[in-house]
Formats: structure tokens, C-alpha cells, sequence
């Protein structure tokens, strides 16, 4: 009885707190990204219940107060936070002026493309500047190249059979180059030498995708030049690359003989190897599960497939991590820490998969 009296006398507060308190608590548990335009149907919520207040203090305090708001309105479009994504207006012009930038240097290097063409483009690191999910989920080729038959893909998802295929990377920096996978000559849209790093990675990952599709000579060519042209460390891991992808074709004999002449790592260092290698599967399982036995490492033991599970799990990859703990169930049946990682990862609405989302 009380509570409807309380909403048949006051129905002015009721109405206020349906818009201020469900959609801004909804938002903060529910959204992972905040973004300051959330707070405006709250914010009609708190005019509802002080405007009536603020309308009997007279013209000045309503002035005032109305200056708070909209000085408060202003300020929440324009923050920027350097610690963590807030989808706020600053960002938007940042995201969009870096794009501006890729895309010209896009068209320094590539004037046009063969209709049908596949661009395989590797990102580095640009944060909420979107640059990989523009070129990517957007399409953003086809748009500025106006063709709609333009294909981008990442590289790891590179497919077989294209017209004509393109490798790229586009840099942290917002350069963009052209690698090309046989002889490993570039062009860039600056004039400065490419720093091999940014280099080298696309084309292992162009690689494994090649191999992954069935390409295996063409896949060991690659590797083979890139080993050429990297010293000590990265030339043993290229060619124990190589070492996996005969293996996964069938062909135990040259990947021992190769494994044979390489130098090895250390069980920490192959467990980040191959910790990096799985968090970026390609389409191949049988290729991925290659680069256990190649880097000194085997899958069928419980406290491998246990750091991996781990170090998925911190990485925030909990799909993967379940894959690895389904795995860890095979092998130890009721182990406790991987039966908890899956109970968790079904709590979560997450399937265990292999690749990474």
C-alpha cells in the first residue's frame, strides 16, 4: 500500500529514477567500453527531478545551475583517457585523421588494384584508432579504391586461389608497406628503410597461412629467404617453422633432418614460442599442433597443455584457454584447475575454441 501511494503522490521521482538508474548501471555492467554519450538519458532523468526544485529558487540559482550542466555536458564530451578506451568525441577526430593518413599512404603505394584482388594486411599496435578494424570488419578498400570486389583479410586468414594478392603492414606509426612474400622486397610510403621487425612477422604469419592452405613448397621458400636474411635466434625459429610445416604435410624424414641442424631453445623460450603461435592459430590444426614437437615441446603432456591453459587465461583469451583445458581433461581426467577454468568459461556464455576471436 505504501509503495503505491508513493507512486501516485510522487510519481515525478519514479519517472526520474526509470530513466537515470537502469540505463546508466545497465551501461557500466553490461558494455565494456565506456562512452560518455551513455550518461544522456540519465541525465534527462536527474532534469526530471531537479528541474521543479531549480524552477522555485528563482531566475539566478536555475541559471546557475543550468551553466553546471551544460559546463558538465561539455567536459564528458571531451575527455580522454590515456589508461583505457572511452569512446569520447577526442578519439572519434583522432580515429578519423589517422585513417585520412592511412588511406593516403594506401594510395601512395597503391595507386589502384586488379578487380578480385585479395589484400592480406597485417596491423601493428593503434589502439583506438580502429585502423585494423576499419580495414578489416569495415572494408574500408573497397570504399576508397571504390571497387566492391576488393577482399582484405588478416593475415592468418589469408585464402587460397585469388587473382591477384597483396601483402601488407601497416605500421604503428601509420606507414603502410608493401612486402612482396618471394623475394622480400618492399615499398613503403615513406622514404626511410622499414625496420626489419616490421618485416619479418608479417611474413612468418604470411607463411604459416600459405602452408595452411595447402602451399607447402611455396610456404618453405619464404621461410627459407627469410632465414637467409636473419642471424642467429630468428633464422633457427624460421627454420623450425619450416621444420613444422613438413611435418604437418607428412614429411617426418626432412623435418628431422632440418630439427637436426637447428638450434634449439630453452623449455621457456619454446613455451612463448609456442604460446604466440597458438594465441595466432591459423586454419590448419594439425599445423599448429606441429610447432609442440618442433620447438622441443610435446602436447600430450599435462604440464604443457596446463601453462598454456594458464597463460591463455591471463591474457584475457578465455575461449582459448578452455580449449586448452578440455585438452587437460583428456589427459588428467578431473583435473580440478582446468574442470574450474571450464565451469567458468560456460558461466561466461564462451565456447572453447582454438583460434583466437
Amino acid at each position: 500500500m505504501g509503495t503505491l501511494r508513493f507512486l501516485v503522490e510522487r510519481p515525478r521521482e519514479l519517472i526520474a529514477a526509470l530513466f537515470a538508474v537502469p540505463t546508466l548501471v545497465m551501461p557500466t555492467i553490461l558494455i565494456r567500453h565506456w562512452a560518455p554519450y551513455f550518461v544522456c538519458i540519465p541525465a534527462l532523468g536527474v532534469a526530471i527531478y531537479l528541474g521543479p526544485a531549480l524552477a522555485k529558487l528563482g531566475r539566478v540559482p536555475a541559471l546557475t545551475a543550468l551553466s553546471v550542466f551544460l559546463l558538465l555536458g561539455m567536459w564528458s564530451r571531451g575527455i580522454y583517457a590515456r589508461s583505457e578506451p572511452v569512446w569520447s568525441e577526442p578519439v572519434f577526430v583522432e580515429a578519423s585523421r589517422a585513417l585520412k593518413v592511412v588511406r593516403g599512404n594506401f594510395e601512395k603505394v597503391f595507386p589502384s588494384f586488379p578487380r578480385g584482388s585479395q589484400v592480406v594486411v597485417s596491423v601493428g599496435t593503434t589502439g583506438a584508432r580502429g585502423i585494423q578494424s576499419t580495414l578489416l570488419d569495415a572494408q574500408a578498400l573497397r570504399a576508397w579504391y571504390r571497387d566492391p570486389s576488393l577482399q582484405t583479410v588478416s593475415t592468418l586468414r589469408r585464402q587460397p586461389g585469388a587473382t591477384a594478392e597483396y601483402l601488407v603492414r601497416v605500421t604503428t606509426d601509420l606507414d603502410v608497406i608493401s612486402i612482396d612474400p618471394e623475394t622480400q622486397r618492399v615499398r613503403a610510403s615513406t622514404p626511410q628503410a622499414p625496420d626489419f621487425a616490421e618485416i619479418n612477422r608479417p611474413l612468418n604469419n604470411y607463411a604459416r597461412a600459405v602452408a595452411a592452405g595447402g602451399e607447402t613448397e611455396r610456404a618453405v621458400r619464404i621461410l627459407e629467404r627469410l632465414a637467409q636474411a636473419e642471424p642467429g635466434a630468428p633464422a633457427a625459429y624460421d627454420r623450425r617453422l619450416i621444420a613444422s610445416i613438413y611435418l604437418a604435410s607428412g614429411r617426418r624424414r626432412e623435418a628431422e633432418s632440418l630439427m637436426a641442424i637447428t638450434p634449439s631453445f630453452s623449455r621457456a623460450d619454446a613455451l612463448e614460442i609456442v604460446r604466440r603461435l597458438l594465441g595466432e592459430a591459423t586454419s590448419n590444426e594439425r599445423l599448429d599442433d606441429a610447432a609442440f614437437e618442433v620447438f622441443g615441446l610435446s602436447s600430450s603432456d599435462p604440464e604443457t597443455v596446463r601453462w598454456l591453459m594458464r597463460a591463455f587465461r591471463n591474457d584475457g583469451s578465455l575461449a582459448q584457454a578452455a580449449w586448452y583445458a578440455e585438452r587437460l581433461q583428456e589427459l588428467r581426467p578431473g583435473d580440478p584447475e582446468s574442470a574450474s577454468l571450464l565451469s567458468e568459461t560456460a558461466r561466461a556464455g564462451l565456447k572453447p575454441k582454438r583460434e583466437a576471436t
